[in-house]
């Protein structure tokens, strides 16, 4: 009887620079639901929008409260998937 037990663990990717949502100590994150990776992301001013993450890096906030994606797109306050 094996004692060798698999679990599922998720992690975010940023989809701009391909960065890993960093742990502690620098490593990668990674825990056992979506919710609660997503709840991590947000306090670390992760944004998500149409189902794609970004890290702090890879946006920056417009005179008018806008998010500019560091590829240029730009996203209005009421169509951020998180607050």
């Amino acid at each position: 009887v094996s004692m060798i037990k698999e679990k599922t663990f998720y992690g975010i990717k940023c989809d701009g620079c391909g960065r890993m949502l960093p742990g502690e100590w620098d490593a990668d994150a990674y825990y056992e639901t979506k919710d609660f990776i997503e709840e991590v992301a947000i306090d670390s001013d992760w944004k998500k929008f149409r189902g794609k993450h970004y890290c702090p890096d890879c946006y920056q906030y417009g005179d008018n409260d806008e998010l500019i994606l560091r590829d240029g797109v730009v996203i209005m306050p009421e169509e951020n998937d998180w607050e």
